[in-house]
């Protein structure tokens, strides 16, 4: 009697560990899976980066530089999916030996681009950042005249997403609002002559999300220090910023559905 109840406890124990082996490896499993979806999406999001920017940059003549953020849903152990934000960039430059006309905001050497989630990117939209307006004096053009050193440049950017909002409190993170439909509808339909009758059965699903998204600019003592820090050879005298081209900071909320739709139809 003694031996069937070790034997009972032994198996016991073995199913349990079997058991525990078994969710661990399915774990791994899992996590294995969503990173290697997520690096395909990260490798997709690079490529597609890239050869928007080159395509930009021979169809306008000019340097482009573009930044892309999209929101991917990958599969999840625990939640099922699992919604992660995606960036890539990419700068690529034009004909250098190009005059532009220094006084025209909108004839700059590079253009600054920004594409965020799959509406934009479907719809091929960009969102252009302004140019700031700079005057940098250095030991070689001291001597000349001040009022004509002034040049637009690209816009120094602190944070893309950043989860403040801004202007508000430290710490505090961006609304993010989220709802779900579920809706199942079921028809019948009468018999014709000679034929019969038939049920349709339709399920939609759809998960409707607003997602908030910053974009802020450094200010103007900011920008003069990066300047200062990328003098090696300590040749700048001044730096002056014109205030009023220095862009504001904004907040994007994108109003993003995913639906599905399944019908069936019994005779």
């Amino acid at each position: 009697m003694r031996r069937c109840i070790l034997k009972s406890k032994n198996k016991g124990q073995a199913t349990t560990e079997l058991a525990i082996l078994g969710s661990v490896v399915l774990l791994l499993l899992s996590y294995l899976v969503s990173q290697a979806y997520m690096y395909n999406q990260r490798v997709g999001l690079e490529m597609y980066t890239f050869r928007k920017a080159l395509q930009l940059s021979q169809s306008q003549q000019r340097g482009i530089s573009l930044e892309v953020m999209r929101d991917v849903l990958a599969p999840s152990f625990f939640t099922g999916l699992n919604r992660q934000r995606l960036m890539a960039s990419a700068v690529v430059d034009y004909n250098p030996w190009i005059l532009y006309d220094p006084d025209c905001a909108q004839d700059i050497p590079t253009r600054q681009l920004i594409q965020i989630n799959d509406g934009m990117i479907r719809n091929n939209y960009f969102l252009e950042v302004p140019p700031t307006q700079v005057r940098v004096i250095t030991e070689e053009n001291k001597d000349q005249d001040h009022d004509k050193l002034w040049r637009w440049t690209n816009s120094s950017m602190l944070g893309i997403d950043d989860v403040e909002e801004p202007g508000a409190e430290p710490n505090k993170t961006a609304a993010r609002i989220s709802s779900y439909t579920n809706t199942t509808t079921s028809t019948e339909t009468a018999a014709l002559a000679g034929g019969l009758a038939a049920k349709d059965n339709s399920r939609q699903l759809s998960n409707s999300e607003k997602i908030s998204s910053n974009l802020q600019f450094e200010g103007e003592q900011n920008i003069k220090d990066d300047y200062a820090r990328n003098d090696w050879e300590k040749d700048i005298i001044d730096v002056a910023i014109n205030k009023d081209t220095i862009p504001k900071s904004i907040q994007l909320t994108i109003d993003e559905i995913i639906g599905r739709q399944k019908g069936v139809r019994t005779p």
